[in-house]
């Protein structure tokens, strides 16, 4: 019993022991050597007294700390991890970090495989881990903010902020900068101007991200100001490592992220046969504020070609962007052509171009966009600047502004627009600007409806509805050269048209939709015109073709414009009505399962009564030809004083009577059912996309009331859609005869009355109608993938092929085939497009009367792009023949393209043009003006030339 009570007395006291001293043995102890550790620095102060008063304690003890604080140290704690271990050498105050070892600071972090933290001098190490087999990882990682970049060893003092880095490559925006040793010097932060600054010697800047840069502008110095400024002294252009002959003696390079005045370097440079030296592209780059900038640039070569080019973009976010340009060259057209050396003068080119786009958010209700290309002389440019296919063929230049606004709860709207059409091979221009204040459909006599009315006037009075809209008109029509003259300003023709319109639709016999109707149109003119014909004046006449002289004409009409207000009101009614016809017929067996023809018939009558007055038409007389033998007397001809307006008026001479017209259309579509063995269920297929045909016929005319020429429509697709067949003719009804001008015209005799017209054996058949004229146009474009998948439902780009494993390859656990994908032939030139056009024309000659058949137009064009390897592009522009030119060359455009990761070499031919154009350049800014243009326009040719014909 004592020696029991011996053992629990003595258990008791290793417990007790155990308790009390472990806790404080387990304190005292160093940290682990794996995981995450950290060291603070004290505070600089004086020394501190600290009580403990955790409160009252039989064994209360008063703890005093007396510490004596470095000066060197740091204000804020540095945290360090490693993932292999941790060491602390306490003697020499170091602590290594092994695998994975980062030291943070602040914003400062520094990441290796092996890092050694000096302590007392607050410096850090960091350089490669070397592995037992010789290979070394972790290449030391810098990041200071925004700052970060890899070296193969470093140095940094968190105190000084201030460190050194060899074989450091570092990113600054687009521009890399590799520097053997470079100097690194980190901002206060406290102070928001200041920046990093890095030093370095023996460097290469470059935008080439490869660790071996392809090319590179060498300095023995260099200075980076880190979002501000590249500076370097005495630099050589290396290319492969090798230098260049090309020095520069001091380089600025800007690398802010915020917009900055600088220079903009040429786009081009070279010399031009007959141009002389020159420079394309040279200017200087303006910020406008947060929302806009400015591009300024200037052409200028030796012999006389000059220009000047502005551009700017702007945007405000989540309301609306866009740019604007203006251009002006002046071009040194050269005596070519075969013209004398006195006809050399300067074309002057005017462009603007805007371009504007709104946020759909911004204004739910109004929008507002801009499409604007407007250009004078744009041909001089296409003949003597354009290289590219879409430019040196685009002979149609269009704009576009518009604006609308929508009223919320409102029956009515606004809108307007500016349009501009411009044919640079004939010089025209057209320009319109219009005004719409449109309404929708209002309904007064809705709420009138009534029991006491019968159920068919309620249904009237329902869908009863009146609209109205009102539209300013201003059109221009020049050539573009005179776009900027004063006197083309006279040539502005303007009016205000307004019309009202009724109309109640109502459906009859449940399929036929009967809508009467009524309109009202006033036009307003603001000038008309006054034609005077002058006696005592001679004019010569020549003919156009052989610029020679034919006759003499005595006399001439003067046209005198006058400004007056003239109101023209119409006014018609009538009833429209439409309704749809369906035939179908279904089979049970065979592949043919049914068709399925639907007839759209609409039509209606209208009634126009005359409005017009005599005083809107006068007479004058025409000019007399000379020599004159016969004692005829002279000749009159009648017009309209309103002539050359935006809208015409139609004589009263003509038609005394008001017109009447009844007018009829059908429009036929046709399909089928089909199921073939492979088809589950029966597919639809187009027979027949749509056949119209409208009928007219008038009651007011004295003769030839119905259509004189009937015009007929069909179109149709083939083979999934890819070839397009569409026709169009038109019959008449009427026999024709000759005049007494000798042109052949149409009679008011019919052809199903004449019946001697048709006979099959004993039989007379009249023939109702007589071909007049028609077009047939057959076209198609497809790419090459879509005619291979046409023929097949493989996928033709690429071929699943099987690679077993060789003797020296490492096969899977399953021994598996690798399955890998390997470009076919066709896919090289799968996204090539195809284009064929043809048509044919059928004419009645109205001098002889005899039938023409003649081809109107028959070309072939292939364009798109080869890839001959991943570097290599063959880029096809266009390749055609054109049939119906004697089989002529169109224009052809050939290039071929090299990616070379940071240059691009390209280059583009144009044999038909005897143009092309080479280039190898850096691809990206701000060393992008670094290139070898080569040149040569069809300007170049004096002796003007002529496309080759095969």
């Amino acid at each position: 019993m004592k020696q029991t009570l011996g053992n629990l007395k003595a258990k008791i006291q290793l417990f007790y022991f155990i308790c009390t001293f472990f806790p404080l043995w387990a304190v005292a102890q160093r940290p682990t050597l794996q995981g995450k550790e950290s060291f603070a620095a004290i505070r600089p102060a004086n020394a501190t007294t600290q009580i403990d008063t955790l409160g009252k304690d039989s064994l209360q003890v008063n703890i005093v700390k007396n510490i004596n604080i470095s000066k060197d140290a740091l204000d804020e704690p540095i945290d360090y991890e490693a993932k292999d271990s941790i060491i602390f050498d306490n003697k020499s105050n170091l602590v290594h970090l092994y695998r994975d070892a980062s030291v943070k600071f602040q914003t400062i972090e520094v990441k290796a495989g092996y890092i050694v933290l000096n302590i007392k001098d607050n410096l850090a190490i960091a350089e490669p881990l070397k592995e037992t087999n010789g290979r070394t990882v972790g290449r030391p990682d810098f990041k200071d903010g925004e700052q970060n970049f890899k070296a193969n060893k470093m140095r940094y003092n968190f105190k000084t902020r201030k460190g050194i880095v060899y074989d450091v490559q570092t990113l600054q925006q687009s521009l890399y900068v590799i520097g053997e040793k470079t100097k690194f010097v980190s901002a206060n932060k406290a102070d928001t101007t200041a920046s990093d600054i890095i030093y370095s010697q023996d460097a290469i800047l470059t935008t080439c991200s490869d660790p071996h840069p392809h090319y590179g502008i060498r300095a023995q110095k260099l200075k980076v100001i880190t979002n501000k400024l590249v500076i370097v002294g005495p630099s050589n252009l290396e290319i492969g490592g090798v230098p260049t002959p090309l020095w520069l003696p001091l380089g600025f390079y800007p690398i802010t992220k915020n917009k900055q005045t600088g220079l903009l370097f040429p786009t081009a440079y070279g010399f031009q046969a007959n141009q002389g030296l020159g420079l394309q592209g040279i200017g200087w780059y303006f910020p406008l504020g947060a929302h806009h900038d400015l591009q300024v640039r200037a052409n200028y070569y030796t012999r006389g070609n000059w220009g000047i080019q502005t551009a700017s973009n702007y945007r405000y976010r989540y309301r609306f962007s866009g740019n604007y340009g203006l251009t002006f060259n002046n071009i040194a057209v050269p005596a070519a052509f075969g013209r004398p050396e006195s006809e050399k003068g300067n074309n002057r080119v005017f462009s603007l171009s805007w371009s504007h786009n709104q946020d759909a958010a911004a204004r739910p209700n109004q929008t507002f966009s801009a499409n604007v290309n407007i250009s004078t002389n744009a041909s001089t440019v296409q003949k003597n600047v354009a290289f590219d296919y879409r430019t040196a063929t685009q002979n149609t230049l269009t704009s576009g502004v518009s604006f609308s606004k929508q009223f919320p709860s409102k029956p009515y709207s606004f809108s307007t627009g500016f349009n501009h059409s411009q044919n640079t091979n004939t010089h025209i221009m057209d320009m319109s600007y219009s005004a719409n204040f449109p309404t929708q459909a209002m309904f007064p006599f809705r709420s009138a409806q009534s029991t006491k009315l019968p159920d068919g006037m309620n249904k009237f009075l329902d869908q009863f509805s009146i609209n109205y809209n009102a539209k300013a008109e201003a059109k221009l029509s020049t050539l573009d050269s005179l776009l900027l003259k004063k006197e083309t300003l006279n040539k502005i023709r303007t009016g205000i048209t307004h019309s009202a319109s009724a109309s109640a639709p109502m459906t009859l016999f449940k399929y036929i939709t009967v809508s009467p109707n009524a309109n009202f149109d006033q036009t307003l003119f603001f000038d008309n015109i006054k034609k005077v014909y002058r006696d005592t004046i001679f004019t010569r006449i020549v003919d156009t073709l052989t610029k020679e002289r034919v006759a003499y004409q005595r006399g001439k009409i003067d046209t005198i414009q006058q400004t007056s207000l003239t109101p023209v009101n119409q006014f018609s009614t009538g009833v429209s009505f439409n309704t749809s016809l369906f035939g179908t017929a279904q089979f049970k067996k065979g592949v043919l399962r049914g068709f399925r023809h639907k007839l759209d018939i609409s039509g209606g009558f209208s009634y126009r009564p005359v409005l017009t007055k005599e005083s809107w038409f006068d007479s004058v007389r025409t000019p007399t030809r000379l020599p004159r033998t016969d004692n005829l007397p002279p000749t009159y001809q009648r017009y309209s004083i309103f002539e050359g307006s935006l809208y015409s008026v139609s004589d009263p001479g003509k038609y005394s009577r008001a017109s009447k017209s009844l007018n009829l259309t059908l429009r036929n579509t046709l399909e089928a059912k089909i199921k073939t063995k492979r088809d589950t269920v029966a597919r639809k297929i187009r027979l027949l996309d749509n056949f119209t045909i409208p009928l007219s016929y008038d009651f007011s005319r004295d003769s030839l009331k119905f259509s004189e020429r009937i015009p007929m429509s069909l179109t149709n697709s083939f083979v999934k859609g890819l070839i397009r067949v569409q026709l169009d003719w038109s019959v008449t009804p009427y026999r024709r005869a000759k005049n007494q001008y000798g042109t052949w015209q149409h009679t008011n005799n019919y052809l199903w009355k004449d019946q001697s017209l048709g006979k099959i054996g004993k039989l007379n058949i009249p023939k109702p109608f007589e071909y007049s004229e028609g077009r047939m146009n057959v076209s198609t474009g497809f790419t090459v993938r879509q005619m291979l998948e046409f023929f097949t439902k493989k996928d033709t780009a690429t071929q699943k092929v099987e690679i077993k494993p060789t003797s020296q390859q490492k096969p899977n656990e399953q021994q598996q085939p690798i399955a890998t994908e390997l470009p076919s032939i066709t896919s090289l030139i799968d996204n090539f497009s195809v284009s064929y056009n043809y048509s044919i024309e059928f004419n009645k000659n109205t001098f002889s009367g005899r039938d023409t058949l003649y081809t109107s137009a028959h070309q072939i064009g292939i364009n798109g792009s080869i890839p001959l390897s991943k570097k290599w592009n063959l880029n096809i522009g266009n390749i055609g023949l054109d049939f119906s030119n004697r089989g002529q060359l169109p224009y052809i455009d050939i290039g071929i393209s090299r990616d070379l990761h940071c240059w691009e070499l390209a280059g583009s031919w144009q044999p038909t043009r005897n143009s092309f154009f080479f280039t190898i350049r850096v691809k990206n800014a701000p060393l992008d003006f670094l290139k070898i243009p080569v040149q040569k326009g069809n300007n170049n040719s004096f002796g003007g030339f002529q496309p080759k014909r095969f």
